[in-house]
């Protein structure tokens, strides 16, 4: 079969699995795929995608947020539809796959805060905890139990960010798999590595333009938690500026919730 008639995967629906949730990045110019997931850098993993590709200023240009551009232009363009088709029909057979992991319970504090923060979850958790949520907010152990009712891989019927970091494409036989875990490698050594490794002409990984303004805007200083509950029980909204995430993080009952609910 041509490139001009093999068959291009739709914009949206009709892939199966592979294309939903957090959708691959695939390079145009060279078989690697990029398996990101919501919360584990995935602004600062994207910005670097999209400069290999020489997309970032045209993202930039489009809007302050990369992930609009993503959404909005990559994943509809010609160049990924052919690309995605090629990476769907080899299943990974010739490809490199690149995989960037975080620690389970370090991502959930994050992945917690943010659907507070912007009420993803409301029309779970409210039902579930019989209270507005979004007045009130919830705790971990809370979010956790409603949590563990729903099925967390993808594909899965909640908002992506708080899903499983694993995708069906984990399950192709790619060629080969490199798994670049935060909390084994600061990222941007990591991608470096990447580069090296795979013959990517060297980037300025941790000063990409926009980045830092990205990460001014987007991440929320930690604060202390003053009790008197045990942090992991206390009601926290996605109100303020601030968030005890090192005391979440430290919590023991956080690891055990991230255990839980993502044991895949």
């Amino acid at each position: 079969m041509t490139e001009q008639t093999r068959p291009l995967i739709p914009v949206k629906g009709g892939t199966g699995p592979l294309f939903q949730g957090a959708r691959p990045l695939v390079f145009a110019d060279r078989p690697l795929v990029v398996s990101w997931s919501p919360k584990t850098a995935c602004t600062h993993v994207l910005m670097w995608f999209l400069h290999h590709q020489n997309l970032l200023p045209a993202a930039l240009y489009y809007g302050d947020w990369p992930h609009t551009f993503r959404g909005q232009v990559y994943y509809r363009s010609l160049s990924y539809r052919r690309a995605a088709s090629a990476l769907r029909d080899s299943r990974g057979r010739g490809y490199t796959l690149l995989r960037v992991t975080r620690a389970p319970h370090r991502r959930l504090v994050s992945s917690f805060r943010h659907v507070m923060r912007h009420n993803l979850l409301q029309d779970v958790l409210d039902p579930a905890l019989g209270r507005d949520t979004s007045v009130s907010g919830a705790s971990l152990t809370e979010v956790g139990c409603v949590l563990e009712q729903h099925d967390l891989c993808t594909p899965s019927g909640l908002d992506m960010h708080i899903c499983a970091q694993f995708h069906p494409l984990w399950d192709m036989p790619f060629d080969r798999v490199i798994t670049l875990n935060l909390d084994d490698m600061p990222l941007g050594a990591g991608l470096r590595a990447v580069e090296d490794e795979l013959g990517l002409t060297p980037s300025p990984v941790d000063d990409l333009p926009g980045l830092q303004a990205m990460r001014h805007r987007h991440y929320t200083g930690d604060a202390p938690h003053a009790g008197p509950a045990p942090v992991e029980d206390t009601w926290l909204t996605g109100q303020g500026e601030t968030f005890p995430k090192s005391a979440l993080e430290r919590a023991a009952q956080t690891r055990v919730i991230a255990e839980r609910l993502y044991a895949v």
